[in-house]
């Protein structure tokens, strides 16, 4: 993961201001790669161009259907130019009409500075909108600028600064979602961060920091659950059925309660799920001691969104025992 800033030479201030605004508001160990297009060469420069056009094209929704590229025109000397495809439906085809917009050298301020972070640009200059906007009024992409990219004064660092705050919020819900999918197709309570770093391409310090933020929110529903069942003598080796009883007083109900016990005794069904409304659910499983003695179980209460942070969930310890099973009539 890494950030890219596009500048030009009378841009060139505000890449110490970007770099410390980021390590301050984002991470500071995310390597800031600097592109600038005064390079003079023609090559390089549809290179910057190229990827520039690429990370704008990330940003903006699917659905809009609008396709950007970067051309060089050649009998219009240095000039290279921003095209922009947009679907025109007839009554016989479904086309795509391109439109060129004055990318640089002559609409350095319109475009840069500009920053990119995993791949997709997050922040361009105030006015970008208006100028791709104007353009044949293909308004969808001055929509799409306005939802999905921040357009701010670079000039202003109060306004850069709020503008990161907002980035790195959106950066934090992005990799928590990523971290959730990715650790589905994990055993179940194991969370390495380290190999989920390496996976998805992210400073795995970066994870702690957003997942220490989280904790309280993740676990404060739980800590208003408590556990209870109708019978804590069960005789050893044998079968016996058991109502457990949860108890909701977190305010709000939890759907799809997974409900893990573990301890010296074996559970069926294998797999239990209970929908906990506030106030009590109950369920009926039945338990197995393979010991003898009194001994706790341990249960947590799961639901799916949250399964990859079980580990930091409250667990409930009840205590049972067992011993032979007392004598049948004859």
């Amino acid at each position: 993961m890494k950030a890219e800033l596009f500048v030009h030479a009378g841009s060139l201030d505000v890449v110490p201001v970007v770099r410390r605004l980021i390590a301050e508001n984002i991470d500071p160990d995310l390597p800031v790669e600097v592109y600038s297009i005064d390079t003079g060469r023609i090559a390089d420069n549809l290179k910057v161009g190229t990827r520039y056009s690429q990370l704008l094209q990330a940003a903006i929704p699917p659905e809009l259907g609008l396709s950007l590229g970067v051309n060089w025109l050649t009998w219009l000397g240095e000039r290279i130019y921003l095209q922009v495809y947009w679907p025109v439906v007839t009554v016989a085809s479904h086309t795509y009409d391109p439109t060129v917009v004055p990318f640089f050298p002559h609409t350095f301020s319109s475009f840069f500075p500009a920053l990119a972070i995993r791949d997709r640009m997050v922040m361009v200059p105030k006015g970008e909108g208006q100028m791709l906007g104007s353009v044949n009024g293909v308004l969808r992409i001055a929509t799409a600028l306005r939802d999905e990219i921040l357009q701010v004064d670079y000039q202003d660092q109060v306004e850069v600064r709020a503008a990161l705050r907002t980035v790195a919020r959106g950066l934090s819900d992005q990799l928590q979602q990523e971290l959730r999918s990715w650790a589905m197709f994990q055993p179940p309570g194991t969370l390495d961060l380290q190999a989920a770093a390496s996976d998805l391409d992210v400073n795995v310090h970066l994870f702690r920091r957003i997942l220490a933020g989280q904790v309280d929110a993740i676990t404060a529903p739980y800590q208003r659950l408590s556990c209870q069942v109708d019978r804590t003598r069960l005789p050893f080796g044998r079968w016996t059925r058991v109502i457990l009883t949860v108890t909701n007083e977190s305010g709000g109900p939890l759907t799809g309660v997974s409900v893990r016990i573990s301890g010296p005794v074996e559970v069926l069904p294998s797999r239990l799920e209970v929908d906990v409304p506030v106030g009590t659910a109950e369920m009926q499983l039945s338990l197995k001691p393979i010991d003898e003695g009194e001994f706790p179980i341990e249960i947590t209460l799961v639901q799916a969104d949250d399964a990859p942070f079980s580990d930091w969930l409250p667990p409930f310890n009840l205590w049972l025992e067992s011993g032979a099973a007392p004598p049948q009539d004859p």
